[in-house]
């Protein structure tokens, strides 16, 4: 029983620390603004981040707006492409 607690912690522990990272595989724009001054004495002023991730040819494939909910979860969308196709000749 030990051994299985001490499995799923550390697949937990995994998963949250791999949450947390952005990636050196995918193209992405990350920014950050700042609701209010940032000073000495209030270093970690309130801000709203996102993460806007892009394909090989510069679309838009996902954004995400870092603990935007109340609850101080993240908010993901997925940008879908729409391919028309086009009717040469008539």
């Amino acid at each position: 029983m030990k051994k299985r607690f001490y499995f799923l912690a550390l697949v937990f522990v995994s998963c949250i620390s791999f949450a947390q990272t952005l990636t050196n595989t995918e193209n992405y724009v990350y920014s950050r603004t700042y609701l209010e001054a940032v000073t000495t004495e209030t270093p970690t002023a309130k801000q709203v981040e996102a993460v806007q991730y892009f394909d090989g040819l510069g679309r838009g494939k996902q954004t995400i707006a870092i603990k935007s909910t109340v609850n101080g979860k993240d908010i993901v969308v997925a940008n879908t492409m729409t391919c028309t196709r086009l009717s040469i000749g008539r």
